[in-house]
């Protein structure tokens, strides 16, 4: 399941990408992927990375959301200890936002800092699933132990 979830967290980084690769290949779709992730960003050009020449399809506090959550879903697997003191408080994530509070708040915010604290507010939270299909698995293995009402 993790497989999954990094895959689909990849696909939605290309989905991110795709827009000027497209333009800059002379492809007509670069507009409507854009419009793909309209509804959940407001896609500024100005507050947008660039390349070739184009914006993204999402802002750089979106991408670091993206980016973020998608190097957790990579990450946590790897990080056994710190995902455990983690998972014991799952509502302590709720910290790793105050940077992005506090940014969204600054006059003088740029896009290095919109960037880094969506890379840190979503890191964690893609913990969350992990456990949510860690705890699905041993349910499942569970589901299959023979008890006495079986016997």
């Amino acid at each position: 399941m993790a497989w999954g979830l990094l895959l689909a967290s990849l696909c939605g980084l290309a989905v991110v990408v795709a827009p000027p690769v497209a333009a800059a290949g002379g492809w007509p779709y670069a507009d409507l992927l854009r419009w793909l992730l309209h509804p959940v960003c407001h896609q500024i050009p100005a507050r947008s990375f660039h390349l070739f020449g184009q914006p993204l399809a999402v802002c750089h506090r979106c991408l670091g959301l993206y980016v973020g959550f998608t190097l957790g879903v990579a990450a946590w697997p790897h990080l056994p200890s710190l995902a455990s003191k983690l998972a014991s408080a799952p509502r302590s994530i709720v910290a790793f936002f105050a940077p992005l509070l506090i940014d969204l708040f600054l006059v003088q915010n740029t896009a290095a800092s919109r960037f880094a604290t969506g890379l840190i507010a979503s890191f964690p939270v893609a913990l969350l699933p992990l456990l949510l299909f860690q705890q699905r698995k041993e349910q499942s293995a569970l589901d299959f132990l023979p008890t006495k009402e079986n016997n």
